[in-house]
């Protein structure tokens, strides 16, 4: 990556920026954006996965933004689909329930659209599979499950045997970097009520338990999930416990913003979501920011830093940045003095050529 820098030491150009170096840019850094990209690994070895808090779509397809978009422009981290049987999918015959626009839409659709995706190999997707509806479920309905996720490819998918031998020797999650950096672009969580939480395990996938069995379950179990609804008030703060992560999701009668605001403030790590445009759910700073995080210097609407609603302003997009994530700059001129006072990777944006200047000449 070639980059000229003037009267100022700066790391960039897909470097990753000191955790403990706070980095000022007070003089000209242009940045080649006819250069290739930079092929380092992003982010950093980064914290435990409960440590975090990622935007999660609720009723993933019974929104108006396609998958793709939802995952690209949204910055939802994790996505629902809620799973019926109809004969008409074959040869599977698993139905993708309320999908918008009254569109018949089989698993297998469903994960072809999730796939076309433009920056899913930037990081993590968790998909959640819900089949708790009252279905005549066939009793090989886990190996229908598995053929058609494996369309996501199975060195892709973060397997339990993947989690197991790493909590083995470090008693506790792993981070979506340390994950990514395996090579691994999925967390498949399959939410079966039928089968119980302590169902036969199935390596492909983790598995869900609603709040109220938390705490009856194994410390074995099979459950790594704890889905709660509404963020219940009763079911307390959760606390990282090395081994299970939370969800919350908004019920029927819940408002949105009181969910949202609940599963913030009670550090939920999957906190759930009918509101996927709304600012109060991309940019709270609570949460995970997108990754990679945009910038470009001319964006005037949606200002949110994911890839079609850039942020347009370095500063605030890197007091929204998250640790270990991939900023990326798309030409134009960016006042300084700029503070890089995180872990993060500065990359230019290789869809446009021309310069991208920081700070003041």
């Amino acid at each position: 990556m070639n980059y000229r820098l003037l009267a100022s030491r700066f790391c960039c150009g897909g470097c990753l920026l000191s955790r403990r170096r706070l980095v000022t840019v007070s003089a000209v850094l242009a940045l080649s954006l006819a250069s290739p990209r930079s092929t380092a690994q992003t982010g950093s070895s980064g914290l435990p996965l409960d440590n975090f808090q990622f935007k999660a779509s609720h009723n993933s397809f019974e929104k108006d933004e396609l998958m793709d978009d939802q995952l690209d422009n949204y910055n939802c981290w994790a996505v629902e689909l809620d799973l019926t049987v109809d004969s008409k999918c074959v040869p599977y015959g698993i139905h993708v329930y309320h999908p918008a626009g009254g569109r018949d839409l089989c698993l297998d659709e469903a994960i072809a659209e999730i796939l076309r995706a433009t920056d899913l190999d930037e990081r993590v997707t968790f998909i959640w599979l819900d089949v708790t509806n009252p279905e005549p479920w066939p009793a090989n309905r886990r190996e229908l499950f598995r053929s058609v996720m494996l369309a996501l490819g199975a060195d892709r998918i973060y397997h339990k045997k993947d989690f197991d031998a790493y909590f083995a020797i470090h008693q506790c999650w792993p981070s979506w970097q340390h994950i990514h950096k395996l090579g691994k672009r999925f967390i498949l969580v399959l939410e079966d009520a039928q089968a119980g939480p302590v169902a036969p395990d199935d390596d492909l996938f983790f598995i869900a338990a609603p709040s109220f069995q938390e705490a009856t379950l194994p410390a074995n179990a099979h459950a790594t999930f704890i889905n709660v609804q509404n963020a219940d008030l009763d079911h307390g703060i959760p606390a990282p416990n090395d081994r299970w992560l939370y969800r919350s999701w908004p019920g029927i009668t819940s408002h949105d913003t009181e969910t949202w605001e609940h599963g913030v403030s009670r550090r939920f790590n999957l906190v759930g979501t009918d509101d996927i445009d709304q600012d109060y759910t991309i940019l709270d700073s609570r949460t995970h920011s997108p990754q990679p995080l945009y910038v470009h210097r001319a964006a005037t609407a949606r200002l949110w830093g994911t890839r079609a609603y850039p942020m347009n302003n370095l500063s605030s997009a890197i007091t929204r940045a998250s640790p270990g994530i991939t900023m990326r700059i798309r030409p134009g001129s960016y006042p300084g003095p700029v503070t890089f006072n995180k872990p993060m990777r500065v990359e230019p944006d290789a869809r446009a050529t021309g310069m991208v200047v920081i700070g003041t000449p």
